[in-house]
């Protein structure tokens, strides 16, 4: 009677091959899991939500073996406490969010090989932290798509104690209510790319590129990275953190409500060093410090609900396309003009 429900939690483990949860057949125990079981997903079958169902205490895809879970348009999947993909050696773990919605209860870790997607509209969220490659392996975490959404109720790992990427994309957006690493600990690296317009990397606070780990991030093509500040190489060591900010990228850090004017006051809202921050507006990297504010960058101000931020946006260059689009139109207009 001293024991806790969590404690008296049953393992209940999928044994069908590609099938519905919600069938009791397809669970080797002959039923559905309770909300005091632990659920688990690693017989290289994949099991798919296509309804709300009853919410167990732990979901466990890919534990010891391989495993899928889809969470599709109209699912609904949560688990009280954590959620694990790819857990302990010989994990491989999948999660599909294809257009329904699964949440974490507590936090969100992946430890093994572990491949997350976001997509078609789908909700992923993480009651407290999202930590992807927490103690090794490697991971990765994609959202793609107008209404894809990513949501982490603390911080966000990306990269912990193994090797992590992160693709936002298409419109897909993630918020992360508090700080950011890519590449944590010293065995960790952690690599994001946001790119396209709408899609968006918002945090409530920092943003760690390469802190003891080694970091990356790319910002490109209409996509947006929105934080409180920015730290590039936290400890100085081996250069390992750098960000790229490519044509039409955009990084927005708060300002205070004091609009920054020029790039030594927008520099001044880094925590850290500011040498690895480099652009590209058609030409090749250039460390930020080169560019021209109007020819290679503009500056802006924005709010978003009641925090003020200043926008870099990288402005890029006429392409060849461009050029000939140009020079196809006055053609056009040369011959109509001798033909009247």
């Amino acid at each position: 009677m001293l024991l806790s429900g969590y404690a008296m939690a049953v393992n209940v483990s999928w044994s069908a091959g590609d099938g519905n949860w919600n069938v009791d057949g397809n669970w080797a125990q002959g039923h559905v899991p309770t909300s005091s079981d632990i659920a688990y997903i690693n017989n290289g079958g994949t099991s798919t939500v296509t309804s709300a169902v009853v919410t167990p205490t732990e979901v466990r895809v890919g534990y010891n073996a391989a495993g899928t879970l889809e969470v599709a348009s109209g699912g609904a999947l949560s688990s009280s406490n954590r959620s694990y993909i790819g857990y302990t050696t010989g994990g491989d773990g999948t999660l599909s969010v294809n257009g329904g919605t699964f949440t974490a209860g507590s936090e969100l870790r992946t430890y093994t090989d572990a491949t997350i997607a976001v997509k078609n509209g789908g909700t992923l969220n993480s009651t407290s932290h999202l930590l992807l490659s927490y103690a090794g392996g490697t991971s990765s975490l994609t959202v793609d798509g107008s209404g894809s959404t990513v949501n982490s109720g603390s911080d966000a790992y990306i990269g912990r104690g193994g090797a992590s990427t992160l693709s936002i994309a298409n419109g897909g957006v993630m918020t992360v209510y508090d700080d950011m690493w890519l590449g944590d600990l010293a065995a960790g690296s952690g690599s994001a790319l946001v790119t396209g317009v709408g899609s968006a990397l918002k945090l409530g606070d920092i943003i760690y590129v390469g802190d003891a780990g080694a970091g990356t991030l790319t910002i490109e093509d209409g996509g947006l990275v929105q934080a409180g500040r920015m730290t590039v190489d936290f400890d100085e060591t081996g250069d390992d953190g750098v960000v790229q900010i490519g044509e039409g990228g955009m990084l927005a850090l708060e300002d205070g409500g004091t609009a920054a004017t020029d790039l030594t006051a927008f520099l001044a809202f880094f925590s850290g060093g500011t040498d690895n921050v480099d652009f590209d507006n058609g030409s090749g990297w250039k460390n930020i410090e080169d560019g021209v504010l109007g020819t290679d960058y503009t500056l802006d101000q924005y709010t978003d609900g009641a925090t003020s931020y200043s926008r870099l946006t990288v402005i890029p260059e006429p392409g060849v396309i461009g050029l000939f689009a140009i020079v196809g139109s006055l053609i056009l207009m040369i011959r109509r003009h001798f033909l009247m």
